[in-house]
C-alpha cells in the first residue's frame, strides 16, 4: 500500500489527469464492449425468433395447401358426378332425384369450406347490398366457387328438364370443371412448387383485381335457360369499378 501510495504521491497533477483519462477510456471502452456484445446477442435472438416465426408460417402455409388440395379434388369429383347425373340421363326418363339431392349438399358444403381459401371479393367495402349480410358473405363470391354454384343450380333445377335441357346442363358442368382447374392452378401455380417438369416458377402475369371474365359466359349459358338472375342476383363488379361508383355517390 506504501509503494502505492508513493506513486500517487510522486504524480504530478498533469499526471494524474492522464491516469484519470486513461481509467476513464479502459472503463467507457469495456462499457462499450458489453454494449456491443449485448445488442449482437439482441440481435441473434431477434434473427432466431425472425427464423421460427418464418418456419412456422412455411409449415402453415404447406397444411392449408395439402387442405386446399384435398378440397379441391372432392370438388373436382363432385362436379365429375353431376356432369355424369346429367350425362346418362335416360331419354324421356326424369333425372334420378336422390342422386340429386345428394350432390346438391355436397356441392353446398364444398362452396362453404372453399369460403375459408376463397373469402368474397371487395367486403370491406360500404356497398349498399353488402350491407346486412353475415361476415363471409359480403363481397362477391369467388369465381372458382362460383364454378361448384353452377354444379349446385344446374342440379337443382333438374327435376323441370327435358332430353336437351340435360344435354345443355351437361356440357356447361363440363366447362365449369375446365374454368375450376383453371382458376385453382392460377392460385395455386403448381410451378411454384416445382411440380412437373419445371424446377422454377414460370413468368405469368398476375391479375391485379379479380375479374369474373371466364366464368361470365357459364352463368350467361344457365340464365338463358332459367331466367335473368336466376344465378347472380347481383353481377359481380370488379373492385376499382366499385370504389369509383362509391366516390361519385359520396360526391353526389
Amino acid at each position: 500500500m506504501q509503494t502505492i501510495e508513493d506513486f500517487f504521491a510522486g504524480l504530478s497533477s498533469g499526471d494524474l489527469i492522464t491516469l484519470g483519462l486513461f481509467v476513464l477510456s479502459v472503463f467507457f471502452g469495456f462499457l462499450s464492449w458489453i454494449s456491443r456484445a449485448a445488442l449482437a446477442r439482441v440481435r441473434r435472438e431477434r434473427d432466431a425468433a425472425e427464423e421460427m416465426r418464418k418456419l412456422e408460417r412455411n409449415q402453415m402455409r404447406a397444411a392449408v395447401l395439402a387442405e386446399l388440395l384435398v378440397w379441391a379434388r372432392m370438388s373436382n369429383e363432385a362436379m365429375a358426378e353431376a356432369n355424369v347425373v346429367f350425362r346418362n340421363k335416360a331419354p324421356g326418363q326424369p333425372i334420378d332425384a336422390t342422386a340429386a339431392a345428394d350432390l346438391m349438399a355436397r356441392l353446398s358444403a364444398l362452396v362453404d369450406t372453399g369460403r375459408l381459401y376463397f373469402p368474397n371479393h371487395s367486403g370491406d367495402l360500404d356497398w349498399p347490398s353488402f350491407r346486412d349480410r353475415p361476415s363471409a358473405m359480403k363481397g362477391f363470391r369467388d369465381p372458382i366457387l362460383d364454378t361448384l354454384m353452377l354444379a349446385h343450380e344446374e342440379l337443382r333445377h333438374a327435376a323441370n328438364i327435358d332430353d336437351n335441357g340435360a344435354a345443355e346442363a351437361s356440357n356447361n358442368i363440363f366447362s365449369a370443371r375446365r374454368t375450376f382447374i383453371s382458376e385453382l392452378q392460377d392460385w395455386v401455380d403448381p410451378n411454384s412448387l416445382g411440380l412437373g417438369r419445371f424446377a422454377v416458377q414460370a413468368p405469368r402475369e398476375r391479375k391485379q383485381e379479380q375479374d369474373w371474365s371466364d366464368v361470365a359466359p357459364l352463368v350467361n349459358n344457365f340464365e338463358q335457360r332459367h331466367g335473368a338472375g336466376s344465378f347472380w342476383a347481383e353481377r359481380p363488379i370488379a373492385r376499382s369499378v366499385l370504389q369509383q361508383q362509391l366516390r361519385e355517390g359520396k360526391r353526389s
